[in-house]
């Protein structure tokens, strides 16, 4: 059997097929029964990894969600500076509607995959502009409630921040490629949705409810990282498509 090696910037490291390399480049050598020497190809460092640098195509990408997370922390920077009602209302509409205006932008390098944690493509997006357009149906509807359900001395400014945090983590999931990523947006996603259902922390029913979904979303989420440590024992990775090739192999070698 040959044994495979790596040239690494001069040097020549032998071993099996699952070295890691260490160096920028590297080139795949073969050794056989005559100890002749053949190189294969010359690949570089960031191939054989699967790290890739971000260059302007994946932050345009990204730029729906880079726009909602930035408008997110200039609301709570807002919020803890001056507390005002309806400017803080139509400025999480307007986030929205920002972030709603660079969806388009974002489809002129779809599909692009931006590291191996997400995937922005057309199906990504469609579902941002649904959750986008859904998010600023709410804040229209929740201004008038919220006005009627607290008086202007208790504050109810940080609702909207909530609401786009759990904007924020759906964004995320729309993109996930890989079980990280998809477990941060769940997470974020529902821990905002937990404050949302007890805001009404004067009354008995809001704030028994956030607590049994509490309760159950802390279980689910044990359960969830159970079963994402099940399939990267049995697979050895943790992106979708790797995990789907992998199990679809199996499969097919069993069958």
């Amino acid at each position: 059997a040959d044994l495979v090696g790596a040239v690494f910037e001069g040097r020549v490291e032998h071993g099996s097929t699952g070295y890691e390399p260490t160096g920028p480049s590297c080139s795949v050598i073969t050794h056989d029964a005559s100890s002749t020497v053949r190189i294969l190809a010359v690949i570089p460092y960031h191939d054989l990894t699967g790290e890739h640098p971000m260059i302007l195509q994946d932050f345009i990408a990204l730029s729906p969600i880079l726009t909602l997370g930035a408008f997110a922390l200039v609301t709570m920077l807002a919020i803890a500076f001056q507390r005002h009602h309806a400017r803080i209302a139509t400025f999480a509409f307007l986030s929205c509607l920002c972030t709603l205006a660079t969806v388009p932008w974002a489809a002129t390098v779809a599909p692009r995959t931006v590291t191996t944690l997400l995937v922005v493509d057309r199906h990504a997006l469609l579902y941002m502009g649904l959750i986008l357009t859904t998010t600023m149906v709410i804040i229209a509807l929740s201004y008038r409630y919220l006005i009627i359900q607290f008086r202007e001395e208790e504050g109810v400014e940080e609702y909207y921040l909530l609401v786009l945090l759990a904007t924020f983590g759906g964004l995320v999931l729309t993109t996930a490629a890989h079980f990280v990523s998809f477990f941060l947006g769940f997470e974020l996603l529902g821990l905002s949705l937990c404050s949302l259902i007890g805001y009404l922390r004067t009354r008995r029913h809001p704030l028994e409810a956030a607590v049994k979904y509490l309760l159950l979303s802390i279980t689910a989420s044990a359960i969830l990282l159970f079963g994402l440590a099940l399939l990267y024992f049995e697979s050895g990775a943790m992106t979708f498509q790797g995990v789907g090739a992998i199990l679809t192999q199996a499969h097919s070698v069993s069958a």
